[in-house]
């Protein structure tokens, strides 16, 4: 753990969190689909417990990270810590909070949608729901366990998507992304999402309401998940606490 790290933690969660709420999440997406095409994509990462011990502990994840635009908040903890140091209001987003709204608006603009991640099933399973749901919508999709990266780019830059969502699970998306942005020039925005193609798909479930209502999803997933999520959730609040007492002393010096 390098004091660099730490300090590259503190900078990020303080200025990175750039999307405050759901509303203001589709007032950005809105313009940039509205507006002319750029030469790279705007990219929306986003920042929970595993993002943060991946900056933390990994100086070329925080390298791959900073080649997003914007970043959305998906931890309410970070988003506590955030207001207490800072006094900055941010809401935790999930996927399920803002996708369905997020292509209802593709469908009244006209614009193409392109999802990658997960098994094939469970995305000709998601395109299923979805073409059901939004008949007028433009939408392909590709699996998450290609063996030729030619291949999944060749797909995506022949359908040209407005928004292309990247579901390969933390870490592997952003680690693609920053490899292959500059071979998606035929896409205008990409979206991180984590597994929930995989929920999409059926293939996962969300936690119950219960537990989304008391801000404890990761114990919903723990539980479900204890060999590979441990780590992340115990590390991420160690480190979180770390910030914590380190932007607090730094407050303190200023005073």
């Amino acid at each position: 753990m390098r004091l660099s790290h730490l300090l590259h933690t503190v900078y990020t969660m303080r200025f990175f969190i750039d999307v405050k709420n759901k509303e203001h999440f589709l007032e950005i997406l809105k313009r940039d689909l509205q507006t002319r095409r750029k030469k790279t994509p705007s990219v929306f990462f986003y920042i929970n417990a595993g993002s943060l011990c991946h900056i933390f502990f990994d100086k070329k994840f925080y390298q791959d990270y900073k080649v997003a635009n914007h970043s959305y908040l998906n931890s309410s903890y970070i988003g506590t810590v955030i207001k207490l140091l800072y006094g900055k209001e941010v809401d935790k987003l999930n996927a399920e909070d803002f996708i369905f709204d997020v292509l209802e608006l593709c469908e009244h603009l006209q614009k193409r949608v392109f999802i990658i991640g997960a098994t094939g099933n469970a995305v000709n399973a998601s395109l299923a729901t979805l073409e059901k749901r939004y008949p007028k919508l433009y939408i392909r999709g590709f699996h998450g366990y290609f063996t030729k990266n030619e291949v999944a780019l060749g797909e995506i830059n022949e359908f040209k998507p407005d928004i292309l969502f990247v579901g390969l699970g933390l870490q592997v998306q952003e680690k693609w992304i920053y490899k292959n942005i500059q071979n998606l020039s035929n896409v205008n925005i990409i979206i991180t999402i984590g597994n929930f193609i995989d929920i999409l798909g059926k293939e996962r479930k969300l936690p119950p309401s219960f537990f989304k209502q008391y801000q404890v999803e990761w114990l919903y997933r723990l539980g479900k998940e204890p060999t590979r999520l441990w780590r992340r959730y115990l590390l991420g609040g160690i480190i979180l606490s770390i910030i914590l007492c380190y932007g607090i002393l730094l407050k303190l010096a200023k005073k």
